[in-house]
C-alpha cells in the first residue's frame, strides 16, 4: 500500500509497459497493428480528449478578437451618445430660438 492511498488520496493506477522494442524486420503485420493501437490509446490517455495547443491557441486567438470587438462597439457607443449629448446642446429649443440663431 502507498503512503497516498494510506491518507485516502487516490492513487494512479499504474501506467502500462510499453511493448518490447524489435527490429523491423522482426515485427509482421499483426505485431505492428497491436503497437499502433497502443500507442494511440497512450495517446489519446495523455490528451484527455481535449484538443491540441493549435486549437487552443486558436480558440485563444478567436476570444481575443470577440473581446476586441466588444470593446470597440462599446467606445463607438460611447461616442456616439457624447455626440448625440453635445448636439442636444447646441440645438434650439424653441422655433423662436431657431429663427434667432439662422438671423430670421
Amino acid at each position: 500500500m502507498t503512503l497516498l492511498a494510506v491518507l485516502g488520496r487516490p492513487v494512479a493506477a499504474p501506467m502500462a509497459a510499453a511493448p518490447p522494442v524489435a527490429s523491423a524486420a522482426n515485427i509482421d503485420a499483426e505485431e505492428l497493428k497491436r503497437r499502433t493501437e497502443f500507442l494511440k490509446a497512450q495517446r489519446d490517455k495523455v490528451r484527455g480528449g481535449r484538443c491540441d495547443i493549435t486549437e487552443r491557441i486558436q480558440l485563444l486567438e478567436r476570444l481575443v478578437d470577440l473581446q476586441l470587438l466588444a470593446m470597440k462597439k462599446e467606445e463607438r457607443e460611447k461616442q456616439l451618445e457624447e455626440a448625440e449629448r453635445q448636439q442636444m446642446k447646441s440645438r434650439p429649443k424653441s422655433a423662436r430660438a431657431a429663427r434667432s440663431a439662422f438671423g430670421m
